[in-house]
Formats: structure tokens, C-alpha cells, sequence
């Protein structure tokens, strides 16, 4: 899942500050096994979406593929290349680029 995420020192540093016990707090209090499903009211959305998945991300390229399906006409979908699941922190010049582009 991040295998294309380079680090630095300092990010490494401050990941290290991690607890076991605080991450498995944010797994069971915000992991996607435990939020509520609202594939049903994507069809709902009238606004302009932007889906952002990493191009090598197959699992969530494909589900923001679905996710574009039922959201319809506004909804735009950017893969953007040589990265993964972190595409914000592997290539976040291009994931500014693209966001920045969709709100203008």
C-alpha cells in the first residue's frame, strides 16, 4: 500500500511517535470497516466531485471508478501517474496541480 511513498528523516521521526494503542484506536474509530456506507446517496450529489486515486492503486482506482458511475456527469476522476495508495504525499505536485486545476 505505500510502497511508493519515500520518507524523510524527519517524517520517519514523527511516525515513530505512533502507539500501538493509537493506531488501533484509529483503525476502530475511523477505518473504513467501521464508517457508514453512503454509496446509496451518491447519485444524490448535484456539485462538482473530484475523485483523486493513485494510478497504481488498482483496488481504489477501480472503486473511484465506481464511485464516478454513481455520482454521474459531475464527477471527474484523476488517476495520476507513478503513484499509489498516498498519491498526496508520493507525488503531491501533481495532486496540487490536478486540485487545483479542478476548482478553478
Amino acid at each position: 500500500m505505500f510502497a511508493g511513498l519515500t520518507s524523510t528523516r524527519e517524517e520517519i521521526q514523527d511516525r515513530l511517535r505512533n502507539t500501538p494503542e493509537g493506531l488501533a484506536s484509529s483503525l476502530r474509530l475511523s477505518g473504513t470497516g467501521t464508517q457508514e456506507s453512503l454509496w446509496d446517496q451518491l447519485k444524490d450529489l448535484s456539485m462538482p466531485v473530484l475523485l483523486v486515486v493513485g494510478a497504481k492503486d488498482q483496488k481504489f482506482h477501480q472503486i473511484g471508478q465506481e464511485m464516478k458511475n454513481a455520482i454521474g456527469p459531475n464527477a471527474h476522476l484523476a488517476a495520476i501517474e507513478n503513484a499509489g495508495h498516498s498519491v498526496h504525499l508520493e507525488q503531491t505536485k501533481e495532486f496540487y496541480l490536478v486540485v487545483e486545476q479542478f476548482l478553478q
